[in-house]
């Protein structure tokens, strides 16, 4: 049984709308619960592209509408390709409340802020 079962059938009960879940990709989700559906496009990069796109083609063939959330990437060349790990170019330094620095010399493209 859906961890999301009694949940959806609660909520049901007093909500007459309808009713979405955003969703890790990992997660399972039984999308027959809920009238949207609604997943994390944040964990995509260059690594996954085939089977993010995929999974993206998986949830539209169930029917009902889907929504991308947040999927933002940063704006330089290669960052889509990163995907999640895009901040991975800042050097943190202890304590934070010293400066900062980009690991490597960067080219800004805001064009490559989507990646599907």
């Amino acid at each position: 049984m859906s961890r999301y079962c009694s949940s959806v059938s609660q909520v049901r009960e007093k909500f007459k709308g309808k009713i979405r879940y955003a969703s890790l990709p990992y997660e399972g989700v039984d999308w027959s619960l809920f009238d949207f559906i609604a997943t994390d496009g944040g964990y995509r990069s260059a690594a996954i592209a085939p089977y993010f796109q995929k999974g993206i083609q998986t949830l539209v063939s169930l029917g009902k509408p889907v929504g991308i959330t947040e999927f933002g990437c940063a704006a330089y060349r290669g960052a889509a390709d990163a995907g999640a790990r895009a901040d991975w170019i800042i050097e943190w330094y202890k304590p934070l409340t010293q400066s900062q620095a980009c690991k490597k010399s960067l080219s800004a493209d805001e064009r490559n802020l989507l990646f599907l």
